[in-house]
């Protein structure tokens, strides 16, 4: 009888991208019928999702699906019956050139055909891996790569990407996205890494069957005490529930007066009349253009067909900015494309822009403060709860968000019986 109304409750989950889908399918399959999810946009799947240009898919990212814990991969064989296998390897273009690419992550093999490679063995020689210096971004990373790499292929590419100089970024940034290896190329090393042979849509709409979406946009939550009764949107409608996930923003969602930052992204797409443009995966850009990193998506998606699509991703300050310089940025995009791969004006069919605000978390010590104070506001509710790259205010790819999820409904089975400090350390794991 209490499993059986345990199993009645209202399960609302505030966001429909990879981490709420996913939440709302895991609590589809223990049995819970009253779910609902609450998608501002037309279409689910956030960043994640799929489009489609006359024969060429793309995404807003790439996305690639990659994972080497057993249960997410269960998760993705289960609900992607058609894909095909992709080993990811990304290079870094230090100078302008694509003649002179460099891997990435590094490895010993490319840093040998630098120039300047006798400097950078010695570097490398007399750096003490376990005396990693852990003050801040830039002190970490010089101590494990050296200054030459680093003023190379990191300094310049993180201010553009974050906006911030590294030495006032967090170190904890840096451990898992600055490696150094001695020859495997691939960016996801001993990763099942796959790709759904006709895109994410097939995948959405699997994790959402049985699922209720309802079209609006959070406004704000209606508390009774130290539980959630329910959500405001902004069409007026009240949602009613008896649990709450959130995959927004969790400043967001609990209305703070103080802000986290947010980098967003602007992504200029051209699709143009080549079977192939290059033959690699992903470019990054570290010291010309205001674009970060060039996508190729024939590079993953393997199309067969006469067109492809490439993107450049712009990164601005949301908090900075008043109007996106589309023009600027598209003027520029095509015009270094010409002169990167020697694209004709006759080979460019069309040339159109996507938006995402909230595409990256700033991870500085004053944004790790306040998300800290935010998380202890959070765990006060009984049936509040916050997860993704926004709620849990975490750069993370797909797999860790199918991974949150996972651990997050384990977690809500024995919540009541946690303390605030237990609590927290849970959330603290889950990132």
């Amino acid at each position: 009888m209490n499993q059986e109304k345990e199993k009645s409750k209202n399960i609302v989950i505030i966001g429909g991208g990879l981490s709420g889908c996913t939440i709302a399918y895991l609590f589809h399959q223990s049995g819970y019928k009253n779910i609902i999810i609450i998608e501002k946009e037309d279409d689910i799947g956030g960043l994640c999702r799929t489009y489609k240009k006359r024969e060429n898919k793309y995404e807003f990212g790439p996305h690639v699906f990659h994972s080497d814990k057993q249960d997410v991969i269960d998760l993705a064989k289960n609900l992607i019956q058609d894909y095909h296998e992709v080993p990811v390897a990304v290079s870094s273009c230090p100078f302008n050139d694509i003649n002179r690419l460099v891997d990435y992550p590094l490895t010993i093999t490319s840093i040998l055909n630098l120039e300047n490679k006798e400097e950078i063995v010695l570097e490398l020689y007399n750096l003490c891996p376990k005396n990693l210096d852990p003050t801040n971004f830039e002190t970490y990373v010089k101590s494990k790569i050296g200054p030459t790499l680093y003023e190379m292929v990191i300094k310049n590419f993180n201010i553009k990407q974050w906006g911030i100089h590294p030495k006032d970024m967090s170190s904890k940034w840096a451990p898992k996205r600055i490696p150094l290896r001695k020859k495997s190329r691939l960016l996801f090393k001993n990763m099942w890494s796959i790709y759904p042979t006709e895109g994410y849509y097939s995948f959405f709409k699997e994790l959402t069957k049985g699922v209720q979406i309802i079209r609006g946009e959070f406004i704000k939550l209606i508390n009774e005490g130290n539980k959630t009764k329910g959500i405001e949107l902004n069409n007026g409608t009240i949602i009613n529930g008896d649990i709450f996930i959130s995959t927004i923003p969790i400043d967001l969602l609990l209305n703070s007066p103080k802000k986290l930052s947010y980098r967003g992204v602007y992504k200029s797409f051209i699709q143009v009349k080549r079977k192939k443009i290059h033959d690699g995966f992903w470019i990054y850009f570290p010291n010309h253009h205001n674009f970060t990193r060039v996508i190729e998506y024939k590079s993953y998606t393997y199309e067969n067909n006469e067109t492809t699509i490439i993107s450049g991703a712009f990164p601005f300050n949301m908090e900075e900015i008043e109007e996106i310089p589309k023009n600027d940025w598209d003027s520029e995009f095509k015009e270094s494309l010409k002169n990167l791969f020697k694209i004709t004006d006759s080979e460019i069919i069309e040339q159109f822009g996507m938006v995402g605000k909230y595409a990256y978390p700033i991870i500085t010590e004053q944004n790790e403060t306040l998300f800290a104070d935010l998380l202890n506001q959070l765990v006060k509710f009984e049936n509040l709860f916050s997860i993704g790259r926004l709620g849990l205010f975490i750069y993370i790819p797909m797999h860790i968000c199918v991974k949150q999820a996972i651990r997050l409904k384990k977690l809500i089975n024995h919540y009541d019986n946690l303390s605030k400090e237990e609590r927290i350390e849970k959330y603290l794991k889950l990132r």
